[in-house]
């Protein structure tokens, strides 16, 4: 009888510990958190590699929205990220993904994706997007605090 209750106790616990990865998600090795002030430049970083691509096809996305796209010289700015974000295409077709953010906004605060498009077969048509990064942006008020003038008594 003794010995039922820690068997009890173990199953116990990794029920907990499967519901746990069930309800959160398996956590991902690909994913980072990176810290901005506000009205700083921030990179969200991404790297691709083993994808051969004359082409880099990149997106970033949030939950609810296309930050930003680029196709070669094409690109596609969200809406409130107009002139505040950028994957330079030079570092594109080298495997740097990675999004500069200028101006950050308390409102930028949140989970991002980056995705690469890539041909399912040689001659398909069709595209498939992979996932290459997730990163959680944490965004905080910078206040700088200054000692009074003391010399205008």
């Amino acid at each position: 009888m003794q010995l039922q209750q820690p068997l009890n106790i173990m199953i116990s616990l990794r029920c907990i510990y499967i519901i746990g990865f069930i309800c959160v998600g398996f956590p991902s090795a690909d994913s980072q958190i990176i810290s901005a002030r506000v009205g700083s430049t921030v990179i969200l970083p991404c790297e691709w590699t083993n994808v051969s691509v004359q082409t880099p096809h990149v997106q970033w996305n949030t939950v609810s929205e296309t930050v930003f796209e680029r196709k070669g010289a094409e690109l596609y700015e969200g809406e409130g990220y107009k002139n505040r974000v950028d994957v330079p295409q030079d570092k594109l077709l080298k495997g740097n993904c990675s999004l500069v953010l200028k101006s950050v906004t308390l409102t930028d605060a949140g989970i991002y994706e980056s995705f690469l498009s890539v041909k399912r077969i040689k001659r398909a048509s069709s595209t498939k997007w992979i996932l290459v990064q997730r990163v959680e942006l944490s965004v905080r008020w910078y206040v700088q605090i200054t000692k009074p003038d003391t010399q205008h008594c």
